[in-house]
């Protein structure tokens, strides 16, 4: 098995810790997608069961209630796709992740994944905290990563990193509403707008 260095060009794997930091970072994200597909699972089966309610409401003819079910699952839709979002950027961050165990070609790579992972912690942190704390935690583990290689890292660098970590938001974004449409049965159907109660 050949040795991989670093040099100039930014291939340096002949540091175990560095590579031994990539497979620490794989292990937490892989942990954290585990957790975001399970809560992905339960939210589906929640709403599940209030699409059901909100089906018998409307056959019952009590509107009212058939529309408090229909806004609640908007509502938990709503929280779905945002976690279905991080779930499928996450993926994307894996995968880009074993490339550089397998290749070592970490300058251009890494940049970006922190950016994605920042700001996903960022966006779950009022959703789901326990994952926002661990994906904060990867963040200092990639910008330790940054930091050892900071010498290595080419002029416009930066933008390249940006534009990376954007196209890998918006194709995880397009991936959840794709899903949302898939899994979840369709709203339009249901007036959301609760009855006022007649004045007696």
């Amino acid at each position: 098995m050949a040795i991989k260095h670093w040099d100039k060009g930014g291939h340096i794997f002949n540091r175990k810790p560095l590579r031994r930091k990539v497979s620490d970072v794989l292990y937490k994200l892989k942990v954290q997608e585990t957790r975001l597909a399970e809560r992905i699972a339960q939210m589906e089966a929640r709403d599940k069961e209030l699409f059901q309610k909100c089906s018998q409401s409307r056959a019952l003819g009590d509107n009212q209630r058939a529309a408090l079910y229909a806004n609640e699952c908007a509502e938990l839709r709503k929280v779905s796709k945002a976690i279905m979002r991080a779930h499928y950027a996450l993926e994307q961050v894996t995968l880009r992740l074993e490339t550089i165990l397998d290749y070592g070609d970490i300058t251009i790579m890494v940049k970006p994944l922190r950016e994605v992972v920042g700001s996903l912690s960022k966006q779950l942190s009022g959703i789901i905290p326990e994952v926002s704390r661990e994906l904060d935690s990867v963040d200092e583990d990639l910008n330790s990563m940054v930091l050892e290689i900071g010498e290595s890292i080419a002029p416009g660098s930066e933008v390249i990193a940006s534009t990376e970590a954007n196209r890998i938001l918006e194709e995880a974004s397009a991936i959840a509403e794709q899903r949302i449409q898939e899994r979840f049965p369709e709203l339009q159907a249901i007036d959301r707008r609760i009855p006022e109660t007649p004045r007696k």
